[in-house]
């Protein structure tokens, strides 16, 4: 006999979080089935696992999305089990910083560098990093990663809700009086992160990969691996496979959603 459906979640759900967690998260998904989610409102989760402590998602948009990948799916998991102890990691494209929570979880003696562009999600990333940060353990930037220090805009080809898939772009004449992100070069990334020697870079830049990989690629020699998250043709068009072949990195496929490269000795 099939249990209804408010128990089936709190049995799948509570191993991730407790039991008040479970209903409030029960209470949002009827939300958002009949109106979307509420506009300006974070849902509050008390997590057990895989990371512990609270966290904070908006009801709009896709942080909901963003935890069922990180957190309850964890993408992640398989490209970790590769890697040894890791003790500087610098997470570009952090979103709300739920990957900077689980890979701070997973190397407990790492410190983290969270770089986001999005000023609203920034903020949220801020609100769930607080732990990490008030510990010494984690800094945060603002800003996209481009080929060379610049202003950026918005790329306003996504939807304005969709989060997770928060692109930038050169401005052009028509973006006067556009908002400007900050654009840093990975080595200019690095110098503020405080980190000689990178063990992790995490990758989600929502096809920044492209102008990540163009011009001075003298970083590369201070990072140990890479986990990438490619879109599009962007893997093919920014030359990765040739560019880690000639920084002598070892490929390794994960799955379909991120792409480990790992520094031969």
């Amino acid at each position: 006999m099939r249990l209804p459906w408010t128990l089936e979640l709190i049995r799948d759900m509570r191993r991730f979080m407790d039991v008040p967690s479970v209903l409030r998260l029960r209470n949002y998904l009827v939300r958002v089935g009949k109106t979307g989610g509420r506009a300006n409102t974070r849902l509050t989760l008390n997590m057990r696992s895989p990371i512990q402590g609270r966290i904070f998602l908006r009801e709009r948009g896709s942080d909901i999305r963003t935890f069922k990948e990180v957190l309850e799916e964890q993408v992640y998991g398989g490209v970790l089990a590769r890697l040894p102890a890791c003790r500087a990691i610098i997470d570009l494209g952090a979103n709300i910083g739920l990957t900077s929570l689980y890979l701070a979880a997973h190397f407990p003696d790492a410190k983290l560098f969270s770089v986001e562009p999005n000023a609203d999600t920034y903020d949220v990333l801020r609100l769930n990093l607080q732990s990490l940060i008030a510990d010494g353990r984690c800094r945060t930037l603002r800003g996209a990663v481009w080929s060379a220090e610049r202003p950026l805009v918005a790329d306003s080809s996504r939807g304005a809700d969709h989060f997770s898939a928060f692109a930038t772009r050169e401005p052009s004449a028509n973006d006067i009086g556009e908002t400007t992100i900050a654009g840093y070069s990975m080595a200019r990334i690095i110098a503020e992160s405080g980190f000689s020697f990178i063990d992790l870079l995490k990758v989600d830049i929502e096809g920044a990969e492209v102008q990540l990989l163009e011009g001075d690629r003298s970083w590369l020699n201070h990072v140990g691996a890479i986990a990438i998250e490619f879109h599009g043709d962007s893997r093919k068009a920014s030359g990765f496979d040739e560019i880690m072949a000639e920084h002598r990195f070892t490929i390794q496929d994960d799955g379909s959603h991120t792409v480990l490269a790992t520094k031969n000795p």
